[in-house]
């Protein structure tokens, strides 16, 4: 077991579960990194959900009873539960067929805490001239 685990490390959506039963146990090994993660987390989405660009499905996923499946840099998953603001920080899986991917635009790179930029990914002429 690992003595520490690091929550100030980029990380990019998997995928989501997501469904009116949903939920998530908190986190038991690291409660308190989980806590402040799960701030982090928080913060970032807030700035997903302000963004004009998310669309009415996708805001309806951040919005829903969704689990989220996060991958970091060092290639641990990571899990966060937006309606009750819980991460998980240790024994996070999925299951590949039953989790639904991120759309490729939600897949970048970031920091927690940090803003998360999406951008337009319908480009036409309107949208050209803005």
């Amino acid at each position: 077991m690992e003595r520490d685990i690091d929550i100030k490390i980029k990380m990019r959506f998997i995928g989501y579960y997501m469904s009116d039963d949903q939920f998530m146990r908190t986190e038991a090994v690291f409660p308190e990194k989980a806590e402040k993660l799960a701030e982090l987390l928080r913060t970032t989405f807030e700035t997903i959900l302000e963004n004009r660009y998310v669309d009415d499905e996708m805001r309806a996923v951040f919005n829903g009873n969704t689990v989220f499946i996060l991958k970091g840099e060092n290639g641990k998953l990571y899990g966060y539960y937006p309606k009750y603001n819980i991460a998980r920080l240790t024994n996070v899986h999925y299951v590949k067929p039953d989790v639904t991917p991120m759309p490729n635009h939600y897949k970048r790179w970031f920091y927690p805490g940090e803003r998360f930029h999406i951008y337009n990914t319908h480009v036409n002429k309107e949208d050209n001239e803005d």
